[in-house]
């Protein structure tokens, strides 16, 4: 894929994790109370998990932007894979 979609598609990742932290509540009400979340973080615990996860998605939409996506997932799979 060429440079410009990669920034571009990285762009958009990068803007959809940011609104999940900034509109947590509005995403709760898409989305309902997650119980595992409630359970393990206590009262609250879905919106810490959906701005966790807002932040993990802005973390990947920058690695695929630069690049370093790829390099991750080689990585990761070299350890599962045999060579």
């Amino acid at each position: 894929m060429s440079l410009f979609w990669r920034i571009i598609i990285g762009i958009i990742v990068s803007a959809f994790g940011f609104f999940m932290i900034w509109k947590t509540v509005l995403v709760q009400g898409w989305v309902g109370r997650i119980q595992w979340a409630e359970q393990k973080l206590g009262s609250g615990g879905t919106n810490t998990f959906l701005k966790l996860l807002g932040v993990g998605i802005v973390f990947l939409g920058v690695f695929y932007m630069t690049g370093i996506f790829g390099e991750i997932v080689e990585g990761i799979m070299s350890f599962i894979t045999p060579d």
